[in-house]
């Protein structure tokens, strides 16, 4: 994925331990990557045995109220999450200073007054879009979960900034355990929707105990609640900031529009689609974002090995987007009938819809965590803002006659436009240093063909998904297309060009 250029220090981590500064922190970064996305997968599977319980429990109304109250929650915590995570692992990564403890109890205690005063935000919208008490409630309760939540993230920046990304997918692991646990004992007990928004409240404290007792030597526990420093700070990231809240509330807010402006039938199907897209949306998160660490160390001091770092990445991201987006495609139907029953078969092709856009996703993920390393925070504010404004204006447009559909390729649509223009504006920044979009190219031109395989009939879909993608893997080995280096760097053995 990432590797060091030559002028990396050789060997393992100096006598201070920095490893950012050796030539082992590229094939860290990898392994990290690998372990955090397979311990996702691992998460995901349960979750989607929970969801499948869930969606079966609550039925298509009360599901579509389920996620819509949760995407709320998760909007307005994008609105005011002010890229605060991302800041942080970029502080951390660089070299230390005197003001970095000061600076990280700032935005600690920035990150809990911004989460709570998301959640309060999305109840009263809540109240006031007519959602009902026990929804206003059910939101109230999601909301501490989720501020409960954003503080775990914040700490674990410490983890992210020292490549130690096994505790990371530890604790990613147990959130999503509980979760799962308590998702499955509610069923048991024929529980009301309350009660399933109310488990983001112990999954998230199941997470955050453990990360304290991690961090407490890298991270200071004490947060800083100084409105003058708040003002300062947030006005060198505020550009950052309102592109993080974009970026979070981007797919979500198709939903929540087709619940203000479409049927609650076509909600549901739409919300079905997302919840499966919403999974995987966080994969091309978790690889990109275990090399962030690396990224903000080069471009501090060394933009050859910058501009290697983001080319190994996006050739592997999007070989990884390909394949997923693929299975995803071809495989729909099953996905559908597994996740959310069979009174949700149409979602199926609001899903291969869906499924454009996570492909693009993948590689507009690799321009925005590459322009956060540079600090273009207004350049992320941009790109960001484009895609979404065309997304509102074209889900506005195509819900009310297209329903679900016309929701998830307003968001394709938007997500397309993000990749192509974040690869202009980061080769427009990293200039004389041009990043190869040939590994992109090429992978498309041997993907399109692999997902003709969803037109075969009395062929079950997942067994079509299946042979898509060992259809492409062998095609996209055989131009060639699969990084020389990478499973040396998933066995630690790479490091240098």
């Amino acid at each position: 994925m990432t590797s060091d250029t030559p002028s990396s220090a050789p060997g393992g981590p100096p006598p201070g331990g920095d490893l950012l500064a050796t030539s082992q922190a590229g094939p860290a970064a990898v392994r990290g990557g690998v372990l955090r996305v397979g311990g996702y997968l691992v998460a995901a599977a349960f979750s989607v045995v929970s969801a499948a319980l869930l969606f079966r429990h609550l039925g298509v109304g009360d599901a579509g109220r389920y996620v819509t109250i949760t995407t709320l929650v998760i909007v307005f915590t994008g609105l005011t999450e002010a890229g605060l995570w991302g800041v942080a692992v970029r502080e951390l990564s660089a070299p230390p200073d005197k003001r970095r403890e000061e600076l990280m109890r700032d935005l600690m205690g920035l990150r809990i007054a911004l989460s709570a005063v998301a959640a309060l935000g999305a109840v009263a919208f809540a109240a006031a879009a007519g959602y009902g008490s026990p929804l206003v409630l059910g939101t109230l309760v999601f909301g501490v979960g989720t501020v409960l939540g954003s503080l775990q993230l914040m700490l674990s920046a410490a983890l992210a900034a020292k490549l130690r990304y096994g505790w990371m997918t530890a604790m990613d692991l147990v959130r999503q355990l509980v979760t799962v646990a308590l998702i499955v004992a509610f069923v048991l007990l024929d529980g009301e929707l309350l009660s399933f928004l109310a488990i983001s409240v112990p999954a998230a404290l199941a997470a955050l105990v453990p990360t304290v007792v991690l961090v407490r030597g890298d991270m200071p526990m004490m947060p800083r609640f100084e409105r003058a420093v708040w003002v300062d700070l947030l006005r060198e990231v505020l550009p950052f900031a309102a592109a993080t809240a974009v970026a979070v509330s981007y797919f979500r807010v198709a939903l929540v529009l087709m619940s203000l402006i479409a049927s609650e039938q076509q909600t549901g199907y739409f919300s079905a689609s997302f919840r499966v897209i919403e999974v995987l949306l966080l994969v091309p998160a978790l690889i990109v974002g275990s090399a962030l660490p690396i990224f903000a160390r080069a471009a501090a001091d060394d933009p050859d090995r910058l501009r290697f770092g983001v080319q190994r990445v996006l050739d592997t991201t999007v070989i990884l987007g390909v394949l997923v987006s693929l299975g995803v495609f071809v495989g729909a139907p099953a996905i559908i009938d597994i996740v959310a029953g069979s009174s949700f078969e149409p979602a199926a092709n609001v899903l291969r819809v869906q499924s454009i856009g996570l492909l693009a996703a993948f590689v507009s993920t690799v321009w925005t965590f590459a322009l956060l390393s540079l600090g273009r925070y207004r350049a992320i504010l941009v790109l960001t803002s484009v895609p979404l404004l065309l997304n509102v204006a074209l889900t506005a447009a195509l819900a009310p006659s297209e329903g679900a559909t016309g929701a998830a390729i307003a968001t394709a649509v938007g997500e397309s436009v993000l990749a192509i223009a974040g690869g202009v504006v980061l080769m427009r920044a990293m200039s004389p240093r041009r990043i190869s979009v040939t590994p992109v190219i090429r992978a498309l031109a041997v993907g399109l063909p692999c997902a003709a395989l969803a037109l075969v009939d009395g062929v079950s879909s997942i067994a079509l998904a299946v042979a898509s993608g060992a259809l492409f893997l062998v095609a996209i080995w055989a131009v060639r297309g699969i990084p020389p280096n990478l499973l040396a760097d998933v066995r630690g053995g790479g490091g240098t060009r």
